[in-house]
């Protein structure tokens, strides 16, 4: 993605959703970077992950955004999914 903005006269901004443990782990991504979308009855619900206090303490002492994001996007209620087979 860097080097196809490097390439552009006009460079865009680029959002990328995923749960990518691969795309999360890479080094050039900081927490303030990842924001973390929450679904509510009023709609979505946008926070940057560096700004969640665990999360952030995690980043703090060196683990990767991918090991400080992905365990908190683990839906509630996960084995119910079983039910939609």
């Amino acid at each position: 993605m860097y080097r196809i903005q490097q390439k552009r006269k006009v460079r865009r901004q680029i959002i990328v959703s995923t749960h990518s443990n691969k795309l999360l782990s890479d080094e050039g991504i900081d927490g303030s970077e990842v924001l973390m979308l929450y679904p509510s009855s009023e709609g979505t619900e946008v926070q940057v992950a560096s700004e969640k206090e665990e999360i952030r303490t995690l980043l703090q002492v060196g683990i990767s955004v991918a090991e400080a994001v992905i365990p908190s996007t683990k839906p509630e209620d996960l084995e119910k999914l079983d039910l939609f087979k």
